[in-house]
């Protein structure tokens, strides 16, 4: 049976540039970074003679035993199709990530240099549950994938 998340994970282009972007300006712990090939890799992904190199960060503070990352996968055989995916294309997705202190975070990463959607916005008591007490935003990663952060604040500490 399902019992949570393991991992999410992004197709990316560049690794060094992205895994730059997620270690140094967004702020994750990096868990590995790996090739993988062979037997295995090749049974799993349907590609015979498959070579991708994964880096993984750590998100949040998992139970003991578990891990949650964010893994960032780039293909080097077989070379990959651009697409060119747009946030409301279909195929596309994005990844929410629970934040602490959304508009702190926002700030931070905003002088970093990361390009955002939007600010923060909040969810009044008259919008839709479970979305009440909610704050959120998107940023966008320098290949343009989408990343959302998410808090659930106290409504009376949010100004207009």
């Amino acid at each position: 049976m399902i019992r949570g998340l393991h991992h999410a994970a992004i197709h990316v282009r560049d690794m060094d540039r992205m895994l730059a972007f997620y270690r140094d300006v967004v702020g994750l712990s990096v868990v590995w970074d790996e090739v993988f090939q062979g037997e295995i890799a090749a049974n799993l992904t349907g590609y015979p003679n498959v070579r991708v190199r994964s880096a993984s960060f750590l998100l949040g503070r998992p139970r003991v035993g578990e891990m949650h990352t964010l893994e960032l996968c780039q293909y080097q055989n077989p070379r990959p199709r651009d697409v060119g995916l747009q946030f409301a294309d279909e195929g596309s997705k994005h990844i929410a990530l629970y934040v602490d202190d959304l508009e702190g975070t926002y700030q931070e990463l905003k002088a970093r240099g990361v390009t955002f959607r939007c600010p923060p916005q909040y969810y009044r008591e008259d919008s839709t549950p479970p979305f009440v007490g909610v704050g959120e935003t998107f940023f966008l990663d320098p290949e343009g994938n989408a990343i959302q952060l998410v808090e659930r604040v106290d409504l009376s500490d949010v100004t207009d």
